[in-house]
């Protein structure tokens, strides 16, 4: 009975009817349900996209039955006998295969440099593998360091 009561104070009814005034709208933030306001603008967006597609849809119908119209009207010269926009074609397919061969040009100079690179660092790992070589005991091994030596004075002398 206590319980009955406690529900029909004053205070709870108008606890009850503040709630029930914010539950009037589904989702909304104040009760922590903002994602839907989100979902909300999305539908919103999607539908307005879906609108300007379908706008598009219909202007393309129409400008493709007034397109023989529109070439005699506007945009072909009768001097070379080509459209503007096959010209403005031409003049890009012109500029993307000058943009293919520069790139074709750096690539090459950038294989060229990686060999030169290995070579240099295979010499210089083989030096350096001759010059490390130790005895038994611990003493440098004479013959490659003179070999080394020899190699690079003919080396000087075949410059010159």
């Amino acid at each position: 009975m206590e319980s009955d009561r406690k529900k029909y104070t004053s205070k709870n009814r108008t606890r009850a009817i503040k709630s029930a005034k914010y539950k009037q709208f589904f989702g909304n933030q104040i009760q922590g349900q903002g994602f839907a306001d989100k979902r909300k603008k999305k539908i919103q967006y999607e539908y307005l996209k879906f609108l300007k597609k379908e706008n598009r849809r219909t202007e393309k119908t129409v400008l493709d039955g007034d397109a023989a119209d529109c070439r005699k009207q506007r945009g072909f010269s009768a001097k070379s006998g080509r459209h503007k926009f096959s010209k403005a074609h031409e003049e890009y397919e012109r500029r993307k295969q000058i943009k293919l061969d520069k790139k074709e040009v750096a690539l090459k100079k950038k294989r060229e440099l990686a060999a030169a690179l290995d070579k240099y660092k295979q010499r210089k790992k083989e030096k350096f593998k001759k010059l490390c070589k130790k005895t038994y005991k611990g003493q440098p091994v004479m013959k490659d360091r003179i070999e080394h030596l020899l190699e690079k004075i003919q080396r000087q002398v075949n410059q010159t």
